[in-house]
């Protein structure tokens, strides 16, 4: 399902998929760019020989700097560059996770699982993305309303903890 879900929005912004060679030699798994007007994603000789999940996160990663980035990031002469290019790669792996996680279907796959592998697996996402997703939202609060009184305590991951609420404290 994800995967189909990145390929229509690959398909619907016109952004061509390539393998190239040469990022082996720069440690690159892949590469967004633009050039003439092209938006490119670039994989590495051997993305077909990751796994499913390393695919779909690299792919997902590459869609989010589309979507979420302007301007050339590629050197970091300085310091300041490289700040500047940790915030666009967070930017875009948490945008990879939120185009890929959907509300509702975590909800219930925290509600359903005990473990965090359980979530992973219902979900069919790969623990990075996951880690982005759940990472951001324990930004905004520390609890996860599950409903029917409980909620997932979001400082605690990678533990899955659900407690129990009452409705004077509820999220």
């Amino acid at each position: 399902m994800s995967l189909d879900k990145l390929n229509d929005f690959i398909f619907t912004n016109n952004i061509i998929v390539e393998e190239c060679n040469k990022l082996k030699h720069f440690k690159k798994a892949a590469l967004f760019c633009s050039i003439n007007g092209n938006n490119l994603i670039l994989l590495g000789d051997d993305f077909n020989s990751r796994s499913k999940h390393e695919r779909l996160e690299i792919l997902a990663e590459e869609c989010g700097h589309y979507a979420t980035t302007t301007g050339d990031m590629t050197v970091a002469n300085n310091y300041s560059d490289r700040l500047k290019i940790d915030k666009v790669e967070l930017k875009a792996r948490q945008w990879a996770a939120e185009f890929l996680i959907d509300f509702n279907k975590f909800k219930e796959a925290c509600i359903k699982s005990e473990t965090i592998q359980e979530v992973i697996d219902y979900l069919d996402i790969s623990y990075n993305i996951l880690n982005e997703y759940v990472t951001k939202l324990s930004l905004r609060d520390q609890y996860f309303d599950l409903g029917n009184g409980y909620r997932l305590n979001l400082y605690r991951l990678p533990n899955i903890i659900k407690e129990r609420c009452d409705d004077s404290e509820t999220p």
